[in-house]
């Protein structure tokens, strides 16, 4: 868990252009479709999506042709506050 400099709000705001709808597969069903933004970090590669979310490990990340098998997850605080999961992959 780390601490973000801005909360994640103003960050996904800041990176607009990046979001990309990700369909969140679990059991072979389409649970959510939701904005995320690619990105990598010490702990690797990973979707950054805002909170409140439902992805767990296991589940796939799916946008056009990719498909993204979720091995990891982590979430990072604002002003002590949940506010960004990272699903790494």
């Amino acid at each position: 868990m780390a601490s973000l400099p801005v909360s994640a709000k103003t960050y996904f705001n800041d990176f607009a252009f990046d979001l990309v709808n990700y369909d969140i597969v679990r059991n072979s069903s389409i649970i959510a479709t939701l904005q995320g933004l690619a990105n990598k970090d010490e702990g690797g590669k990973h979707i950054a999506f805002l909170l409140p979310c439902d992805i767990q490990i296991g589940d796939v990340l799916m946008h056009e042709n990719l498909r993204l098998l979720v091995k990891n997850i982590e979430v990072d605080t604002f002003d002590g506050k949940p506010e960004l999961l990272k699903a790494y992959y």
